[in-house]
This record gives C-alpha cells, sequence and structure tokens, in this order.
C-alpha cells in the first residue's frame, strides 16, 4: 500500500475517532470511556489488517472456534464482520502486488451456486430468517481471500497458527472445566454447559489435528516447537472427547486415521511413533481419572440408548426433505425455509412434524433448498476440490504434498460430518475449498515437468508459474 494512502487513511479514522469519543464523552460522561476503548482497539486492528491482509485472515481464522464455543463473547459477530471487511479492502488496496490467477472450476461453481440460489427463489435468498445471499457472498469471498493469501507456504503456516490460538482457548476452556469435575452429583449441570453446541465444536477441533500435524512435519528441526504441537494434539483429542458428541467420536477416529496413511514425509518414522505415541498417552490420562471415566461411560451409556430415538428423527426430517425436492425438483423451496415446511411435509404424528429443525443433513439440506440443479453444482464444488487436494498429496514435495493432505483431511472431515449435521455454510469448509485453488499452480507445473508437451510447456507453465505464481520455485 503506498505510504501517503497510509498516512492519509490513518488521518481520516483519527479525525473520526476524536470527534466520536468526543460526542460520546459528552454525552455518556466517564462511562463511555469502554466504548472508546472499544473503538481505539478496532481503530488499531484495522489499521494493521489495511497494511498486512494476511493477519487480518488469520484473524478471521483465529475467531472461527471462539465464536461457536463462545456464542456471547460481546461484539463478536460485529468484530468478525469488521476484520473481513478490512481484510478484503486491504486486499483491494494492494491489489496489483498480488499477481493475477485465473478463474479456476471450483470458484467458478462457488460463483454459479450464488447465481443460482437468487434466481432460483429469490424472496427466501434475501427475505428469510437471514439473509443468505449475504452470507453465501461473505463465505465465497472468504474462499477468494484464502486463495489470494495462503498461496506460500510461510503465510499458510502463520495463518494456521492463528487458528490454532483460537481453537486452543476453547479447548482449553473446555478441557479445565470437565477437569473441574469433583463428583458426579453435579455432573448433569457440568454436561450440560460441555455439550452445548457439541457437534459444532467438535468438527474444529478434530480439524485442528491434521494442521497440527502437517505443522509438525514442517518443524523437524525445531523440537520445543514440535513438542508444543505435540501437546495441542493431545489437547484437541481431549477436547473433542469431553464434548461427549457421538459424531465427533467417529471423525476423530477419521482423522487419526489419516494421519496414520498419510503420505510420507521426511520424518514419517518418528511422525508415526508420535502418533502412536499420543493415543497411548490419551488412554493412560483418561484411565488415570477416574471420576471423569465414569462421567463419560455414563455419557456415552445415555447417548447410546437415545441414539434410536435421535436416528428416528433425522430419517424423518431426511424423508420431509426428499417429500420437498418431489414438490419442487428444480428449485427447491428455497434457501432457509426447510424449517418453516416441516409440518407440511413431515409424516403426521412423527416428532420432526412438530419442530422446526434444519435436516441435519448437508446433501439433504442442498436438495430440499435448492434443487436438483443446486445440489449438483454444489457436488461439483466438492469433486473439484477434493480432486485438486487428491492430485496435490501425490506432488514430489514433501512439505507440499503434507499440506495438501492436511487439507483434504479436513474436507474428508466435514464432509463426513454432514451426513448428520447441515453444515453447508460452515466457514472452515468453505476455507477449504479455497485452500484446494491454492494447489492448482503446482499441480499444473508438476504436469509440465512429468509432460513437457511443447503446448503445456508454452502455455501452462508461463499462465501459472511466471506471471501467476512466481513464488513457486521450479
Amino acid at each position: 500500500m503506498p505510504r501517503r494512502l497510509i498516512v492519509f487513511l490513518a488521518a481520516v479514522l483519527t479525525l473520526a475517532i476524536a470527534a466520536y469519543s468526543g460526542y460520546l464523552l459528552g454525552r455518556g460522561g466517564f462511562g463511555a470511556w469502554t466504548q472508546y476503548v472499544e473503538i481505539a482497539a478496532g481503530l488499531a486492528v484495522g489499521l494493521i489488517i489495511l497494511r498486512n491482509p494476511y493477519i487480518g485472515l488469520g484473524l478471521l481464522f483465529l475467531t472461527i472456534p471462539i465464536l461457536d464455543y463462545l456464542p456471547d463473547v460481546p461484539l463478536g459477530t460485529s468484530a468478525y464482520m469488521f476484520m473481513g471487511i478490512a481484510t478484503l479492502g486491504s486486499y483491494v488496496l494492494q491489489f496489483r502486488k498480488y499477481p493475477r490467477k485465473p478463474l479456476t472450476l471450483p470458484l467458478f461453481f462457488a460463483l454459479v451456486y450464488i447465481s443460482w440460489i437468487i434466481l432460483s427463489n429469490p424472496a427466501a435468498a434475501f427475505y428469510s430468517s437471514r439473509n443468505w445471499v449475504l452470507t453465501y457472498i461473505q463465505l465465497v469471498i472468504f474462499m477468494f481471500l484464502v486463495r489470494e493469501l495462503m498461496t506460500d507456504e510461510k503465510r499458510h503456516k502463520r495463518v494456521l497458527w492463528f487458528y490454532m490460538v483460537g481453537i486452543t482457548i476453547s479447548g482449553i476452556s473446555l478441557v479445565s472445566t470437565a477437569f473441574s469435575l469433583t463428583n458426579l452429583n453435579n455432573q448433569d449441570a457440568v454436561l450440560a454447559g460441555l455439550t452445548d453446541g457439541a457437534n459444532n465444536v467438535a468438527r474444529y477441533f478434530v480439524i485442528a489435528i491434521p494442521l497440527l500435524n502437517y505443522l509438525y512435519t514442517i518443524y523437524e528441526k525445531n523440537r520445543k516447537i514440535q513438542l508444543l504441537i505435540t501437546a495441542l494434539i493431545i489437547l484437541m483429542c481431549l477436547s473433542t472427547i469431553f464434548t461427549f458428541s457421538r459424531s465427533g467420536f467417529a471423525l476423530l477416529g477419521v482423522a487419526l486415521l489419516f494421519l496414520i496413511i498419510g503420505r510420507p514425509s521426511p520424518s514419517r518414522k518418528r511422525s508415526l511413533n508420535l502418533r502412536f505415541a499420543i493415543l497411548v498417552l490419551l488412554g493412560f490420562v483418561v484411565i488415570s481419572q477416574t471420576n471423569l471415566l465414569e462421567v463419560i461411560q455414563t455419557q456415552l451409556l445415555g447417548q447410546i440408548d437415545s441414539a434410536e430415538v435421535d436416528s428416528d428423527i433425522r430419517f424423518d426430517l431426511w424423508s420431509a426433505g426428499i417429500r420437498m425436492w418431489a414438490d419442487y425438483p428444480i428449485q427447491g423451496v428455497g434457501l432457509g425455509q426447510f424449517p418453516y415446511n416441516l409440518d407440511t411435509y413431515a409424516e403426521a404424528g412423527t416428532r420432526a412434524a412438530a419442530i422446526e429443525i434444519g435436516p441435519h443433513n448437508i446433501y439433504i439440506a442442498v436438495l430440499a433448498e435448492s434443487g436438483m440443479v443446486g445440489l449438483t453444482i454444489f457436488l461439483f464444488l466438492v469433486y473439484f476440490s477434493l480432486r485438486t487436494l487428491w492430485k496435490a498429496s501425490h506432488l514430489p514435495d514433501a512439505n507440499t504434498s503434507a499440506r495438501a493432505w492436511a487439507w483434504l483431511t479436513v474436507l474428508v472431515v466435514i464432509l463426513l460430518g454432514g451426513l448428520t449435521k447441515h453444515d453447508q455454510y460452515n466457514k472452515v469448509l468453505w476455507a477449504a475449498f479455497g485452500s484446494s485453488l491454492c494447489f492448482i499452480p503446482y499441480i499444473q507445473i508438476d504436469l509440465v515437468k512429468a509432460k513437457p508437451a511443447r503446448f503445456a510447456r508454452n502455455f501452462v507453465k508461463e499462465s501459472y508459474a511466471n506471471r501467476s505464481y512466481p513464488h513457486i520455485r521450479q
């Protein structure tokens, strides 16, 4: 960003904050100092983001798990919106610094999906319980910023550490609450706090594990950081257990399986030993706490007893979603309209007919609310993202393939979790879509080396390496 522009923006913002602060102090006296401090902090963060947009992207990642685990954080949603606008503004102001990139298929299908939900049912898209068009525009912008700002390994690593700070705060809060259990008499009251939004929170803990494993592989010469990462992986496993989420347990198993069968790295043997050591240590920690073990057993038995009831409700919801699609096969009932149509499409006498709730399935939700066309577009987006990450995970460069495998694991975890939860607007899901775009130039350059045809050499190599991605070494 030009220095004069920074000075000008700083001056304008300083004058604005001075004027508004004077108004607050004159109206509310010393009680307005709290708002003054909040505005000053926002100004400082905004200036930092305007100078370094990838820091804004990192702050967005940091706030995702915190806002889900602690939804009552004051001004949390507003702060997230502010940081997003500041990050996008910073990128636009520094647009010339970033190489131009072609419109890739995942990004194309994301834009087509937004266009479809507007054209198919504009009333639901704009005037439902929330403005779904604005929601998906924010997600596509987030996806775009991930592609633009996380192209090189250095920035990618820094942004991931921001996420680890946020998820660590949530994990420490959850685990400290769990270890504060001293007797089973107050078990119900404590578990009510632990399991609030359990499925959401559990996914964020599980997602952190493959990303931490990637960070472990790139810090091979720094044993202290590797030790810290090991402790964080154990914290994530414990946090997932203490959410008492059945789907969280299943997804934790999937993530650990992907870690074990992951792409070889220079420290493959040592990394495998670490993973098995984590599992053993985790078992000893849980078993050594007799009271916690009893709480977990009690909670799991209760979950198993209620599993059949929950499954019946889900099947009723899915059946209702299929009926909605049968009546509106092309355009669906409209975004956000599933809960309001349940009383019409759920079978009479079932529990689903008496409540307003989502379908608890990504694919049923997209099918019922945006029709077969919307589901097809969404699945194309998923397919091209998975294919790109899979190809990138088999590149010869160890660090690049490890990074791609980590994001492939994240995407698979969210998509499998989507079988029991409708989170097609999950921010990390769209971040995974965006991360897949970061690997396209690496795949193209590898293709040029493997098949050095004249057309490929002249077009692909020039388009993706020299002009679009000058940071990639060939």
